[in-house]
């Protein structure tokens, strides 16, 4: 299964807020299964996260890895595995479910993905703030 990736450049002052939240993409512009790459704000700098849909659900992530905190799509933007439905790490190849982002397989069983808080409203998908 391939990665869907793009970007969202989003900034404090250009966002499109509701109630403290950044709008990042319609919740129909991520394929079910898929994974998307995101931009969001973070004080002065800006982080990628991942967007993963799960039917009417998204889950979002840090894109960094717990192993050596390296973005997960180093050298590439493919999130996903080609033939498992998992997250896939580019450095050393760990696996993440793309449920909750706990490490299934490689260097870092056990531990998970960032967890970054995310909202749907009237089908689109918004940003709040990292859990």
């Amino acid at each position: 299964m391939q990665a869907i990736s793009c970007y969202f450049e989003i900034f404090r002052e250009e966002a499109d807020m509701q109630d403290e939240k950044y709008y990042l993409c319609n919740l129909d512009d991520i394929e079910e299964g898929r994974t998307r790459r995101a931009i969001f704000p973070d004080g002065n700098a800006q982080h990628t996260m991942i967007l993963v849909r799960e039917g009417e659900s998204v889950h979002g992530f840090d894109n960094l890895c717990p192993h050596y905190n390296l973005p997960l799509d180093f050298n590439g933007d493919d999130f996903m595995h080609p033939e498992r439905n998992l997250i896939r790490c580019k450095n050393h190849q760990a696996l993440f479910r793309m449920s909750d982002g706990v490490c299934i397989e490689g260097p870092c069983v056990g531990k998970r993905l960032k967890l970054v808080a995310i909202e749907i409203v009237d089908r689109k998908v918004y940003f709040s703030e990292a859990l």
